[in-house]
């Protein structure tokens, strides 16, 4: 019986290598892999974390967004619909609220349960086309133009 059992399993392990396509992820070289939930996700298919900013950057100008954006970073960048990226703001500044001018994005404070030492705000892209977003301090601005893909 041993010897029955064991040859089975040699036959059923040699059927398993055989080396038959298995469906997959694609190993295409042109197709881009982001990791799930890293800062450049950018999946259409499955739709986009909240938290996941767009990479975009395929226009002249327009900049991949990094996860998080402060005052020094103030240009252009490209979001996918739905997803979002944090503009945070040293207190060192007097900030007043934010200046939203376009339909694209939504612009809501982040609220903490705990004090970070800064203040935050949740850009979000809501539909496609272009907005700005401007900060405005006493002795700084900081202004963000968001192309919504």
């Amino acid at each position: 019986m041993r010897i029955v059992g064991l040859a089975l399993a040699v036959v059923l392990c040699a059927a398993c290598g055989r080396g038959e396509p298995v469906s997959g992820p694609s190993t295409d070289a042109s197709a881009t892999v982001v990791p799930s939930g890293s800062p450049a996700a950018t999946s259409s298919s499955a739709g986009p974390s909240p938290s996941e900013p767009s990479t975009g950057g395929t226009d002249e100008g327009v900049e991949p967004v990094p996860e998080v954006l402060v005052p020094d970073d103030a240009g252009t960048y490209a979001l996918a619909n739905g997803t979002s990226v944090a503009v945070r703001l040293d207190r060192g500044q007097a900030w007043e609220e934010p200046i939203v001018e376009g339909d694209a994005v939504e612009v809501t404070r982040t609220a903490f349960e705990s004090d970070p030492g800064y203040d935050e705000y949740e850009v979000r892209a809501r539909t496609s086309g272009t907005a700005t977003v401007t900060f405005r301090a006493p002795a700084a601005t900081a202004r963000f133009s968001f192309v919504v893909e």
